[in-house]
């Protein structure tokens, strides 16, 4: 199983960082302006791009599985070791965005800039489900990256799963580009982090 060095993975995050900043100072405005401008509200869109949602109780109940198992001394096939670890990558994932970052960048969503001309961050006064980072794309990362290390051969298929759901959370406004990268990354960090750490347990014994 082919997982980013240290070093790999903190190039992706200065440069992460970089696209940030690029985004927040010269692309989101204009892009969240275009879309509110010629795109409408969907619901069915929505329904789609809440359907990643459901990763979160499914983990649940996976990792309740997988649990039960394990005290009972059985050995998990390997679809069951990608769903576990899918699981808590994408619960840690979750609850360091939606109750660590979130409340600490305090992300000013776009509708407060159409009704009061406020954009930015207030930064320490947010609450989860702000906008920074999306937590639609931190799930929808988290949960699906980590097949992209079990089943290289589904890369294609999760790449633009994971990308169809960063364009819909930008195309209705719900989020500005840089959420949707912001989350991305953590998902992403999250599903290369969970794997590597059972890597290094499984090859310990």
């Amino acid at each position: 199983m082919n997982l980013p060095s240290l070093r790999q993975w903190l190039a992706a995050l200065v440069t992460c960082a970089v696209l940030l900043v690029v985004c927040i100072w010269l692309v989101d405005l204009p892009v969240a302006q275009f879309m509110h401008a010629h795109v409408g509200p969907s619901k069915s869109i929505a329904l789609a791009l809440n359907s990643v949602l459901l990763f979160i109780p499914f983990s649940a109940v996976v990792l309740l599985a997988c649990g039960c198992a394990a005290l009972a001394g059985r050995a998990l096939p390997r679809w069951a070791e990608a769903l576990m670890t899918a699981g808590f990558s994408l619960m840690w994932a979750t609850a360091c965005n939606f109750f660590l970052l979130q409340p600490t960048f305090g992300r000013i969503e776009f509708g407060w800039w159409l009704a009061k001309g406020l954009y930015g961050f207030n930064w320490f006064h947010g609450h989860g489900g702000t906008g920074f980072p999306s937590g639609h794309m931190t799930i929808a990362a988290s949960f699906l990256l980590v097949f992209w290390f079990f089943y290289p051969r589904t890369r294609i298929l999760l790449a633009a799963l994971v990308a169809a759901e960063g364009l819909g959370v930008v195309l209705l406004n719900w989020h500005f580009v840089s959420d949707a990268l912001g989350g991305t990354f953590l998902g992403a960090t999250a599903a290369i982090m969970t794997t590597a750490m059972f890597v290094k347990r499984d090859a310990g014994h």
